[in-house]
């Protein structure tokens, strides 16, 4: 038996342990059961203290698990860095001397070993990683159960006050149900036994948000053990989206998700105006008088003495960082009485921003259109611009007019966000929950780099 190997054995020598404290946190999680027995005894206080009870109990009993981990995993670095003192050999002793300060700062997750150290280091930090993850999923599989049993137990309450009119109480469980949903650390224990496996062996790679509607799914290997467009998806609790919800896409694999994949249709759409809506008002007007009729849409007329006309929205697209195709339709008139004005475009930004899709021309009778095209533009901003003439000679279309009846905005390319990447057991590598710091994984529906 080599020394890497007895010190990996002395790491994982205390598997009985574990098995205790998993057979401890069951033992808890069944008591914790039985209180839905005795709901007509409790009130909603003696609940949410009979949880917390519970809660602090599966941490304290995880935490100490950890720390004897931990003091195992120190005391085998110790040997090895020994060792490469011996050895005389500097490099060695300090990145194990470096490992074994990542655990005293009690650091997690853990970053990458170093490569030049990988064969020093490498199997004892996957024998800790394993051991780790191993604990924190039975922590996160009694943490779901007991929140599932509590949230049962809130419900029946909710249920039982409502109908005995104690309509205060109610309200006040149906609180603390709400809050214990909206649990960003219940959230993440109910995640982590999708991503790690009993074995500790990490089955997902990335969570990543899309653009658009921000929705948030898993992104695990594909059959050949890599990240790709192949890669299957599931909906998770979104983490930087603003909402806490499970994602709704339907999307199957990371290229469904994110558009890529010609055969599945599904968009986001950020803008659907139709003429049971009544008047579309830009929040962004210059230059233009607006009005409605009820039988004909909403009426854009080009104001008289205006130098310049142009409606805007912002806030509807997405930005250079973060960039996207979009199809936009409409269903418009173009009137044949105007003077000059005989077009429009529509843009991503201002003035200078790429045209989405080729100019829209009259026709003089109502016209149904679809533009489509990617977007480029530091602004997240539509605009309509008007065509047929120059800016020198707008005096001629003042007055001239165009009327909407429906307008639909929709992302239908994507880009993918890194929220979170795993290493190979499942520890997360990166963790990034500002939107405008996370790096992009996929582009406008093509991976950026060989995944």
């Amino acid at each position: 038996m080599t020394n890497v190997q007895k010190q990996r054995w002395k790491i994982g020598k205390k598997k009985v342990t574990f098995r205790s404290m998993r057979s401890s946190l069951l033992l808890l999680t069944t008591i914790f059961a039985s209180i839905t027995d005795w709901l007509p005894a409790l009130s909603v206080e003696d609940l949410q203290v009979s949880f917390q009870a519970a809660v602090l109990k599966a941490n304290e009993s995880r935490d100490k698990q950890i720390g004897t981990l931990d003091q195992r995993y120190t005391a085998a670095l110790a040997n090895l860095q020994e060792k490469a003192q011996k050895k005389a050999d500097l490099e060695e002793a300090l990145a194990i001397k470096n490992e074994g300060k990542l655990i005293a700062e009690k650091t997690w997750p853990l970053p990458p070993v170093p490569g030049e150290h990988a064969k020093s280091l490498n199997r004892p930090r996957q024998t800790y990683l394993k051991t780790r993850l191993g604990i924190e999923r039975e922590w996160a599989l009694s943490m779901s159960n007991l929140a599932d049993k509590m949230e049962e137990a809130l419900e029946a309450q909710v249920t039982s006050l409502t109908k005995a009119g104690n309509l205060k109480e109610a309200q006040r469980a149906k609180e603390l149900l709400e809050k214990i949903q909206k649990d960003p650390e219940l959230a993440k224990a109910r995640e982590l036994p999708s991503r790690v496996t009993r074995s500790g062996r990490s089955r997902a790679g990335y969570l990543v948000r899309r653009n658009g509607d921000d929705l948030e799914v898993l992104v695990r290997y594909d059959s050949e053990g890599k990240i790709s467009l192949k890669s299957p998806v599931e909906n998770v609790v979104e983490q930087t989206g603003g909402k806490r919800e499970k994602g709704k896409t339907n999307a199957r694999t990371l290229g469904e998700f994110v558009g890529a994949d010609a055969g599945f249709k599904e968009s986001y759409v950020a803008l659907n105006h139709t003429l049971k809506d009544g008047k579309l008002t830009p929040q962004e007007i210059y230059g233009v008088d607006i009005s409605f009729q009820n039988d004909g849409g909403t009426v854009y007329e080009i104001r008289k003495g205006v130098k310049n006309a142009y409606l805007g929205f912002p806030n509807l697209l997405g930005t250079l960082s973060s960039p996207a195709t979009y199809r936009i339709s409409a269903e418009l008139n173009i009137p044949k009485e105007n003077k000059t004005l005989s077009g429009l475009v529509f843009r991503h930004g201002n003035s200078n921003g790429t045209v989405l899709g080729e100019q829209i021309t009259s026709s003089g009778n109502w016209q149904t259109v679809t533009r489509e095209g990617a977007g480029g533009s530091p602004l997240p901003l539509l605009r309509i611009h008007f065509t047929g003439f120059k800016l020198s000679d707008m005096k001629k279309v003042w007055g001239d007019r165009v009327v909407l009846k429906n307008l639909r905005v929709e992302f239908i390319k994507f880009s993918a966000h890194i929220v979170e990447k795993y290493g190979d057991s499942g520890e997360a590598m990166i963790s990034e929950q500002d939107p405008s710091k996370q790096k992009l994984l996929v582009t406008n529906g093509a991976p950026i780099e060989d995944l």
